[in-house]
């Protein structure tokens, strides 16, 4: 019986197509969230207000990133 614990081992192998797939889609989400984020602090003239939805749009591209 084997007693040694398993664990993940990766690959190593990766396909390039996935990794410019996930950089155009990155890109893609970060032009139009600037363009709205542009657009909300255009028209919002509360300094609060706008630093929370920096502070979302910050989140939501670290999200995607992942």
């Amino acid at each position: 019986m084997n007693n040694q614990p398993t664990f993940y081992k990766e690959s190593g192998n990766y396909q390039i197509v996935n990794l410019i797939l996930t950089l155009l889609g990155l890109l893609t989400i970060s032009l139009i969230l600037g363009y709205l984020y542009s657009a909300l602090t255009t028209f919002i003239p509360f300094i609060y207000v706008n630093t929370i939805i920096l502070i979302g749009l910050g989140f939501t591209i670290g999200y995607a990133a992942l």
